[in-house]
């Protein structure tokens, strides 16, 4: 649907499953995607796996989210190729789609919610295969929260310590039932 619409530029994965094999190989290529996924929950989840997925790859992603309940295939069938362009020429750059979203979903009033906008940034900056872009990231964070970037930093430095006990403990010696 993106070739017909003039975008010929474009891969597309089976559905909606990139995998880490695939940002492999586009990174060959490219060191940047847009990442286009279907407009519904599905379409979101691939989203937020392929940034993910990118980050590790150290491939720049820029989003672009289109419309609720549809796809690039949509827009050629209707005849709104223009429209679809549009759209692409509007892409955002990853982190800031993400932290515009998660404060959207959770707001930024109070404790609690700063939290949970931190909580769910988290494992995108800690997927940052440089510190120096995590620490952006973080810092994106704090400005956005209205918090300082030693308090997003050392959030973050005990989230990372958490995780990393989270994986040990569920390693092969947690399953024997020895102590990690």
């Amino acid at each position: 649907a993106m070739h017909q619409a003039g975008v010929t530029n474009t891969v597309a994965p089976l559905g909606t499953a990139l995998t880490e094999q695939q940002v492999r190989v586009l990174k060959r290529w490219t060191a940047s995607a847009v990442l286009v996924f279907d407009g519904d929950e599905a379409g979101t989840k691939a989203t937020l796996r392929a940034i993910e997925l990118c980050e590790r790859q150290e491939v720049s992603a820029s989003v672009v989210a289109l419309p609720a309940g549809r796809d690039p295939a949509d827009f050629v069938q209707a005849g709104e190729e223009d429209a679809l362009r549009a759209l692409l020429a509007g892409k955002r750059p990853a982190f800031p789609f993400l932290l515009d979203g998660a404060v959207a979903r959770f707001g930024r009033s109070g404790a609690e919610a700063k939290e949970r906008v931190r909580d769910f940034l988290f494992p995108f900056a800690a997927a940052a295969a440089a510190r120096l872009r995590a620490e952006e990231y973080l810092r994106q964070v704090a400005e956005a929260l209205g918090a300082s970037s030693e308090a997003v930093m050392a959030d973050f430095d005990r989230w990372q310590a958490r995780q990393r006990g989270r994986i040990r403990a569920s390693g092969p010696a947690a399953e024997e039932g020895a102590i990690p």
